[in-house]
């Protein structure tokens, strides 16, 4: 019952005569050939609907295609018309960079006389994607051994080239973290106790993988001495007990004098079946987290004990942590501040727009730093010098906000002691001439901008030396005080009373109607002193003699009218003390003379220019000169005569008072001998 294929030949049959006799006729079972055509065709349906793409093309210039199969089309985009009809030849389709190198290995392994052999590289579909192929390709030859064509079976693998790179990429990127933890891989077979460690370790450890041979004892050899020991009895655990371990030591790095330390770990190797067969692990330089560590440490310490107060907060001022000496300056316990804004520590000092230009700042430079007034928790107000600095997070953004303060309460009462002594008499506590300078300068701007005037006094203890001498520095220092408290008492509050040297003191009174005012106070001050100082069970008596000038009429400047007020006090000296003197120009002149004079004096000695008259002396009665008087003149030039009742309260003044008398004697001496 079974159709079977029959192949069927009729042939007419003629006479040699040429008439039809008949037809013969030739059956054949071809069925079997059917059977393999119809096979044939469905594996070519297969085929076609495959991956696999047959090209089969001549090996002359260009390499026309012969033959390609239909699914070209469907694999890479190509008509396959165009193919055939060599509109799109071969090398067309082959990646430009690609092309020179296929066409390279084709002409090399046909010359080498191999049949088949197989290549990668990229075609370009007709869309313009590249795509990966693994092309097997066979040589033909004909009877002679000439290379005639060449079929080639290209399998598309671009999927598995992606595969492969996204394979090649993690394992870079898993190089690249190892490389940036400092992490290694290593491990240890048991069968053939070779140790084999990753690229990683040989760039850790600084190694050449081509001259250095992994071992314990080449290990052992990198080893810091004194851990040594210690790390050959861990490999010995390792070899010869399962289970895991870890140990840190030291190890060379590049064979030179550093060491850096290293962590190894490490754990069973298992075979398909579960049973051990060595040990893997890891290999990590941990220096700098040891050393980060450390410094951890280090900053915990610092934190803990250093006497700056230090406060962290978030990037919006809500505090975090702070250390002890914060607690010890604000009377703060963490508890009492931590998740609260840093506003518990304002003085309300301040204008609200410090704090903004403080917090902007750090936002924007990272750093402020300034004296501003804070509060403890008892409400006390005090002075800190802070430094604010911003630490960014990951993102570049500010994380946290470190302050560091230090309570400034013992220096501003240091700096306020020292520029009290700066500015201070010491034994009096007056304003010194420093001081007394700037007010001075400042009263007289006051005093011409309001057309007011102001005046200095002059004020010189009389004959103090003689009690300086005689009762002892302490009984003079003593007196100071007390004369320095009643001049004190005499002036206005807003009067400046300043001790200028030993026993010099300068008043200095603003805002004064007149002078006569100004000479009612050196009257008042005289006065003062009129009543004994009581000083170690000690009356004691003492004058004054001060100098009055006035501003704008006596000078303009300070150091004018503390001149002018110096000549007018000694003025009031040579009136004989205990009285004061108004400074006038006719005094400006002679005093200015005095000291022309006083400077020409000395030198005068040294030229001779002090001429010794003799004035007899005659007895009337007798008619005869009984003596002479030797009467001394002064002639600095011929024709110029300083009186004797100018020049020798000077030379008194001076000291020079006795080298002039013993240069008169002198001359009278040598005069008499010549008369004798």
């Amino acid at each position: 019952g079974r159709t079977r294929w029959i192949w069927h030949q009729c042939q007419s049959v003629f006479s040699a005569d040429g008439r039809w006799l008949g037809r013969r006729a030739t059956n054949r079972d071809v069925t079997r050939l059917k059977e393999t055509e119809r096979e044939l065709r469905r594996e070519k349906r297969l085929f076609d609907a495959g991956p696999t793409v047959v090209f089969k093309w001549k090996a002359t210039r260009g390499w026309p295609v012969e033959y390609v199969s239909a699914n070209v089309e469907k694999v890479f985009g190509y008509s396959r018309e165009d193919l055939l009809q060599n509109r799109i030849s071969y090398p067309d389709i082959i990646h430009p960079d690609d092309l020179q190198r296929v066409s390279e290995e084709v002409e090399a392994h046909g010359r080498a006389g191999e049949d088949t052999f197989v290549q990668e590289y990229r075609l370009i579909d007709r869309g313009g994607r590249t795509c990966w192929v693994y092309d097997t390709t066979t040589v033909l030859r004909d009877d002679h051994g000439r290379i005639t064509h060449y079929h080639g079976y290209l399998v598309d693998i671009s999927r598995q080239k992606q595969t492969e790179q996204s394979l090649r990429l993690i394992e870079r990127q898993l190089e690249n973290a190892q490389k940036i933890a400092r992490l290694g891989y290593w491990q240890w077979d048991r069968r053939s106790n070779r140790l084999n460690i990753s690229e990683a370790i040989y760039s850790i450890l600084g190694l050449d993988p081509g001259t250095f041979h992994p071992s314990r004892s080449s290990l052992l050899h990198l080893v810091h001495p004194d851990d040594r020991r210690q790390v050959s009895a861990f490999f010995s655990r390792m070899e010869e007990s399962s289970g895991t371990d870890a140990i840190e030591f030291r190890i060379r790095h590049g064979g030179g004098d550093h060491f850096i330390t290293m962590r190894v770990e490490y754990e069973d190797a298992l075979d398909t079946e579960g049973r051990p067969v060595g040990k893997h692990g890891s290999f990590q330089d941990i220096s700098l987290i040891r050393k980060t560590e450390s410094q951890l440490r280090l900053f915990d310490k610092i934190f803990t004990h250093t006497i700056e107060g230090i406060v962290v907060t978030d990037a919006n001022g809500i505090i975090r942590e702070m250390n002890p000496a914060a607690r010890r300056m604000t009377g703060y316990e963490p508890a009492d501040v931590v998740g609260r804004d840093t506003s518990v520590f304002k003085s309300d000092r301040h204008p609200e727009g410090l704090y903004e230009e403080m917090w902007e700042a750090v936002r924007e430079k990272g750093f402020w730093q300034g004296d501003i007034w804070s509060r403890r928790k008892n409400g006390e107000i005090y002075p800190i010098r802070m430094h604010v600095t911003s630490l960014n997070d990951q993102r570049g953004e500010v994380g946290s906000v470190i302050f560091v303060f230090h309570d400034m309460t013992e220096i501003r009462s240091q700096e306020k002691e020292l520029h009290f002594q700066t500015y201070h008499d010491a034994l009096t506590g007056l304003p010194n001439r420093t001081l007394l300078l700037d007010r001075l300068k400042v009263a007289l701007r006051h005093a011409r901008q309001m057309g007011r005037k102001l005046a200095v006094i002059m004020v010189d203890l009389d004959d103090f030396k003689q009690i300086n001498d005689a009762l002892g520095h302490t009984v003079g220092d003593l007196l100071l005080q007390q004369a320095a408290m009643r001049i004190r008492q005499c002036v206005r509050e807003n009067d400046t009373v300043a001790r200028q040297g030993s026993d010099d003191f300068i008043v200095l009174l603003e805002n004064i109607t007149d002078v006569q005012a100004a000479a009612d106070m050196a009257r008042r001050i005289g006065e003062s002193f009129q009543a004994p100082f009581n000083i170690e069970s000690r009356q004691l008596f003492i004058t004054i003699s001060a100098g009055v000038a006035v501003a704008p009429d006596d000078g303009e400047d300070e150091e004018t009218l503390i001149s002018n007020a110096d000549l007018a006090m000694y003025r009031a000296k040579e009136d004989g003390k205990n009285t004061h003197h108004l400074f006038t120009l006719e005094l400006n002149e002679r005093m200015t003379r005095r000291f022309s004079l006083s400077t020409r004096l000395r030198q005068a000695l040294v030229d001779n220019e002090f001429l010794v008259y003799y004035q007899p002396k005659v007895d009337l009665i007798r008619r005869r000169i009984v003596g002479v008087e030797a009467l001394v003149r002064w002639e600095p030039e011929p024709g110029e005569l300083v009186s004797p009742a100018e020049f020798i309260p000077l030379a008194e003044s001076t000291g020079l008072i006795i080298p002039l008398a013993e240069q008169v004697l002198l001359t009278a001496c040598r005069q008499t001998a010549r008369w004798l």
